[in-house]
């Protein structure tokens, strides 16, 4: 299965721990996020394994967004609350985003509101596609 995503098995790696161990290749869309947004960002390598017949092991690179805007327009934005504590969103279904936050200079952040949205640049988009980098889905948001 490894293979056939595209990891390469790390031959020394694999003698040194007893097991096959595959490494990720594809590293691009950590650099590109690495080289636009050096201080909103942390990189953490990070080994899974997987047991099984064969024990086999992946590197993977974790990323961890740092920087948290307050911009969500709680007025123009259509979402679903937690019943319990309306102040917490469960589901954004259209974002809208208010024009005046102190965003305008960042690639990528988290909506202060809700730590689960990951809001990217236009920039950050289009090299991501020229890459052709697949994983991620854009979904367009509004600003006012």
């Amino acid at each position: 299965m490894a293979e056939q995503n595209g990891w390469e098995k790390d031959s020394r790696l694999s003698r040194m721990n007893g097991r096959d161990v595959y490494k990720d290749p594809n590293t691009k869309g950590v650099n590109i996020i690495k080289n636009l947004n050096k201080n909103e960002i942390q990189v953490f390598p990070v080994q899974i394994s997987r047991k099984g017949n064969k024990v086999k092991s992946y590197y993977v690179n974790v990323v961890n967004v740092t920087a948290s805007v307050a911009a969500f327009d709680w007025d123009k934005s259509e979402y679903i609350s937690w019943e319990d504590d309306p102040e917490y969103i469960k589901y954004i279904r259209k974002i809208v985003l208010k024009a005046d936050s102190v965003y305008r200079n960042l690639d990528i952040f988290r909506l202060d509101e809700s730590k689960n949205y990951i809001i990217v640049s236009e920039r950050i988009k289009k090299e991501f596609e020229k890459e052709k980098i697949v994983g991620c889905r854009f979904t367009p948001i509004q600003m006012v």
